[in-house]
């Protein structure tokens, strides 16, 4: 079974030379251009889904992974609010906000560490780095914890406090 789901390779944008997934490079051994993930989705079975939806592995059709394999702590289930006087005041039926605030650690950035860390421990992933002044930084730190990957997260002398906590708190080294 392939480790990474349904990823087919790693394409670079510039010379469009293909890789195998498994050998994960930042760049492009040819021309040192940037790579990005090759995948098929499958057709998404939307009468499969439940509402409310829980989590975005409900959505795991259209994701380049076959699982969340461990790393999911509920990102993605987070509640849509109607905004009627700020439809009124644009002029359209209805306004939806989601509340990005109720991701486990109040990061919109959190599905994309969860996907980022199960793709990790498919390739068996052993560290990882991230440069974040914020919620990226809390949210890397939560998720490689989670994952059981060592991090590094790079932060600014002045990043928030709760920034430096949240790698604290998850033993992730902070430089």
């Amino acid at each position: 079974m392939d480790p990474l789901g349904r990823t087919e390779a790693l394409e670079c944008r510039t010379c469009g030379s293909r890789f195998d997934p498994r050998s994960i490079d930042p760049a492009c051994p040819k021309c040192g251009g940037i790579l990005e993930v090759v995948w098929e989705p499958r057709t998404p079975d939307v009468a499969s889904l439940k509402a409310p939806v829980d989590s975005m592995w409900a959505f795991l059709n259209l994701l380049p992974v076959a699982d969340d394999h461990g790393v999911s702590t509920g990102e993605g289930g987070t509640p849509l609010a109607t905004a009627p006087a700020l439809a009124t005041e644009t002029g359209v039926e209805s306004v939806w906000i989601k509340d990005e605030g109720q991701n486990p650690t109040g990061s919109a950035v959190d599905r994309e560490m969860a996907l980022a860390m199960a793709v990790a421990t498919r390739i068996d992933g052993s560290h990882g780095s991230r440069a974040a002044a914020g919620a990226a930084g809390q949210s890397f730190a939560a998720y490689a914890a989670r994952a059981g990957i060592e991090g590094s997260l790079y932060l600014p002398a002045r990043a928030p406090f709760e920034a430096k906590a949240m790698a604290n708190v998850h033993d992730i080294d902070l430089t």
